[in-house]
């Protein structure tokens, strides 16, 4: 039994994780949303499965086929899978012969049509537990039956018994009725093949004599005429050269469970040489139809032609028949928006504008800006939390550009209304009208009520109390496209985003920077007043002193010679690790980071003493963070030259140019800077002072700290750039960091000092950056003398690694790599260095090519990754250490 543990990984990425003796499995509350195809290998006497309290959207457990089971579920007599996402009523579980319990309450289950067979299986469960129907749910095609208190709409039966059978005429006429029956169900079979035989003929000849167009606008009305290929035959996709250039290997695609179902298609989860990925097929009903096949591929051609990171990665189109078409794209393992915000909310822990909020918020605006400053322009049509995936870093990106389009010449072609899903889709859409890209930005303020409220659309906080039907659904959108009814948001939802009001302003702006502005400012008028108090020993600390004392005036002469004008400092106090200044930080009060600035004119005095204001200095004092023990800042480079810094709040994005080194409490244990915006924030670094004690940037102890080392284990920087940085500084970080990442902050090497005093790191994450060497380990076996010998877990994905870093097997401790996304071919390796990877807790990287060849050894797996392991006659162990590394070089 696991209870309360994040499992969210570990069932996606492990193999063979249950004893095969296991017959009785509880994993309650542990975030899963799926499972990986190995994750219950060897398991196959399961009797109880408990899977409650999860995100899981598909049941896991049964079979298509009646009375027949094929896969580890089929011992199952007790299957709970309450209090999980399932939309869809589990029809597939009842095939399993031996279950006698089941419990699928407090999902989203709204369909309760169900044919007589499965009613009876229903029936003769021992134990049956389901939400009910709603109220105003109706019965047209069967009738109403109740089993263990649960209602059920359990269709008729379409076959009619006759109950007369005497008189030989009467059997006459019954055996001519069944005869003519027959032959004419035979006729009508005919003519639909020979009616569908023509129109695909018909279709095809079109096709191939005048392939159809669209119109892409690419400024003004200039428009360009974009030729695709519409014909449906497998030869004529062939011809496109989009579909060619990204045609993969149907047959190297392995699908794995349904993770979603639409209208149009179903989205599986797959495997692709080794990378778990995603893969979207039409549903088999709609593969007939020569203009779904046709739909389904001009988004396919879309989706080759957006690349963007905040885009989920299209990586390829692969087909055996028409019927098969598959959209393969990177798989986002935590799932959609939706469920998310749903899932975390319901564990108690919901998400908030500090710690993941925000981020999101910017990645779909990201993505956006993308889409509309695309050339030409794309407009996404149904923008919503469910076409908002997120990874395992809950990462957005966006998916489903099945109704989107490139804007036509908007005075040549009205746009199609009714796109989108009801409660996102913009008033003037729900009226018809013609629309463009601000259609898209009322659907993401809808979505933002999302992010805010965790809640569904319209029916959050200010409607928890009135029903949930289609006929209240109906009217809010009345209200909706008359403009008496706008999103809700919570009382804490930043003022920033409670400020939109107008898409019309919004849509001329480049979406990042306005909305990192929104959550980064407050307006002036409402903030000013609530900024002094806020600010509380802060300001008292200068103004109410009297006279000035000594320390001011030390503070105030440091401040003015080492503040550039019109520079956004991130600080804590002034440098109160001078030897004359001991009445501990002078700005904020003990311990309270605060926004600093020097310029021309005297900036409205936001928590920053009168001695700083006669410097022409401006503060702003940011609360909340002497309560805690982890700092988190979110930070992006100041754009404009505005009055910065303004009234803050601990939930925005502060505006700055450079971090001091951070004088924190011995109170707080982790820190936490990540960059916000297009590209890699340029942040500069700066020391208190080249006389400060144990000045490590960006950190260093307090002056009201009798310890001399730092209390820092945790530092996190991402989507900073710091390739400059790493070259031409020492000793940057504090010598008791345990846990350290350097995640996308444009890396390619390091200075030689950068790392020193480093000696105790036990988790390295360098992921997504341009490395071409591990910078771990050591070219002699089983000894190490950088500083990172302590290593346990270490993370080089998405970098630029040219050969297989076997060096890093020298680290006495390593017990996890992860080194996928590289760009190493050769996975040549020596006995040792194989038996070294087996004995990992866990390892990830890409697999060696299909055709790949291994002459001078042995192909031998470990962690579902193919290895050549070389001959141990072959004089070898030097050949793959040959490459020294020397820290820095």
């Amino acid at each position: 039994e696991i209870t309360n543990i994040n499992m969210f990984s570990i069932t996606l990425s492990a193999s063979s994780f249950l004893p095969p003796t296991t017959t009785n499995l509880t994993l309650r509350n542990c975030n899963l949303f799926g499972f990986g195809f190995h994750f219950f290998d060897g398991v196959t006497n399961l009797q109880h499965l408990d899977l409650s309290s999860n995100s899981l959207t598909v049941p896991y457990a049964g079979s298509t086929t009646q009375s027949s089971c094929s896969n580890q579920f089929c011992a199952i007599e007790t299957l709970n899978l309450t209090n999980n996402s399932l939309t869809t009523f589990p029809t597939v579980v009842l095939n399993i012969d031996n279950l006698q319990e089941l419990y699928i309450a407090h999902n989203d289950i709204t369909d309760f049509n169900i044919s007589n067979s499965t009613f009876n299986v229903i029936q003769s469960l021992k134990a049956f537990e389901s939400d009910l129907p709603d109220t105003s749910a109706i019965c047209p095609g069967g009738t109403w039956q109740t089993a263990h208190s649960s209602k059920f709409c359990v269709a008729n039966s379409t076959i009619a018994v006759s109950e007369s059978s005497s008189g030989t005429c009467t059997q006459c006429i019954t055996y001519v009725g069944i005869i003519g029956g027959c032959l004419i169900v035979a006729l009508i079979v005919l003519l639909l093949w020979q009616r569908a035989r023509s129109r695909r003929r018909a279709l095809s000849a079109s096709l191939v004599s005048s392939p159809s167009s669209y119109y892409l606008a690419r400024s003004g009305n200039e428009t360009v005429n974009i030729q695709i290929s519409d014909k449906s035959t497998a030869e004529a996709l062939l011809e496109d050269p989009v579909i060619i250039t990204n045609r993969i290997n149907y047959k190297e695609i392995k699908l794995g469970k349904c993770l979603s179902r639409g209208g149009f298609g179903l989205v599986f989860v797959g495997e692709y040489k080794g990378r778990q990925v995603a893969v979207k097929k039409i549903r088999p009903e709609r593969s007939q139809d020569p203009k779904d096949v046709k739909a389904f591929l001009k988004e396919i051609i879309l989706m080759a032609e957006l690349h963007h990171p905040r885009i989920v990665e299209f990586i390829g189109v692969a087909w055996d028949n028409l019927k098969h078409i598959s959209a393969v794209t990177e798989f986002m393992e935590s799932g959609d928006l939706r469920n998310v915000l749903r899932s975390f909310k319901r564990q108690g822990t919901p998400l908030s504008w500090r710690n993941h909020k925000t981020t999101i918020s910017l990645h779909i605006a990201e993505a956006m800006q993308y889409l509309h400053c695309h050339n030409p322009k794309v407009i996404h049509r149904d923008l919503k939390s469910k076409n908002v995936l997120l990874n395992m870093h809950l990462e957005a990106k966006l998916t489903d550009f099945g109704v989107s389009r490139t804007q036509y010449t908007v005075q040549t072609h009205a746009m199609t209304a009714g796109i989108g899903t009801s409660f996102w889709i913009a008033p003037e859409v729900l009226l018809g009208r013609d629309y463009n890209e601000q259609a898209d930005i009322y659907s993401f303020g809808v979505v933002l009520s999302e992010i805010d409220t965790d809640d569904y659309p319209f029916w959050n906080d200010a409607n928890r109390d009135g029903p949930r039907g289609k006929l209240q659904e109906a009217d809010i959108l009345r209200q909706v496209a008359t403009g008496n009814k706008r999103p809700q948001f919570s009382a804490n939802c930043p003022a920033g985003v409670i400020s939109i009001d107008s898409p019309v302003a919004v849509c001329t702006m480049r979406w990042c920077v306005w909305l990192s502005l929104l959550l980064s400012t407050s307006a002036a008028q409402s903030s000013s007043s609530s900024s002094t108090s806020s600010s509380g020993s802060g300001s008292s600390n200068g103004s109410d002193a009297g006279a000035t004392t000594k320390a001011e005036i030390l503070a105030q002469d440091w401040f003015q010679a080492n503040s550039d004008e019109n520079v956004t400092y991130l600080a804590v106090g002034v440098n109160s690790k001078l030897s004359n200044i001991t009445d501990g930080d002078i700005i904020c009060g003990k311990g309270v980071p605060s926004l600093q600035r020097r310029t021309t004119a005297a900036l409205p005095n936001n928590g920053c003493p009168a001695i700083f204001t006669a410097l022409n200095g401006s503060c702003t004092c940011l609360p909340d963070y002497n309560t805690t023990d982890s700092w988190e800042f979110f930070v992006t480079k100041k754009t404009t030259e505005i009055d910065y810094p303004l009234t803050m709040n601990d939930t925005e994005v502060l505006p700055i140019d450079t971090i001091r080194t951070l004088l924190v409490p011995s109170t707080v244990v982790s820190l936490s800077i990540t960059g916000v915006g297009d590209g890699l924030q340029s942040i500069s670094f700066v020391p208190q002072d080249v006389a400060l004690p144990g000045s490590n940037i960006p950190v260093a102890v307090n002056a009201d700290d009798a310890r001399d080392v730092s209390s820092i284990t945790a530092v996190r920087l991402e989507n900073i750039d710091m390739s400059l940085i790493v070259m031409n500084t020492g000793h940057f970080f504090p010598s008791t960091t345990l846990n350290l990442t350097m995640r996308n902050c444009g890396l390619e090497t390091f200075g030689f000092d950068f790392f020193q005093g480093l000696k105790t790191v036990e988790y390295l994450d360098f992921s997504e950056n341009n490395l071409a060497k591990p910078y771990a380990g050591n070219t002699i076996s089983k000894t190490c003398t950088t500083q990172f010998c302590a290593v346990q877990i270490l993370n080089l994905t998405g970098n630029q690694l040219t050969s297989f870093p076997s060096v890093v097997f020298n680290l006495d401790d390593l017990s996890e790599l992860y080194i996928r996304n590289n760009n190493f071919t050769d996975f040549n390796v020596t006995t040792s260095v194989f038996n070294s990877i087996s004995a990992l807790r866990a390892y990830e990287s890409d697999r060696p090519d299909d055709s790949a060849t291994c002459s001078n050894g042995t192909w031998k797996a470990a962690h579902r990754v193919k290895f050549c392991v070389l001959n141990d006659t072959a004089d070898t162990e030097g050949m793959f250490l040959s490459g020294v590394f020397v820290f820095g070089i």
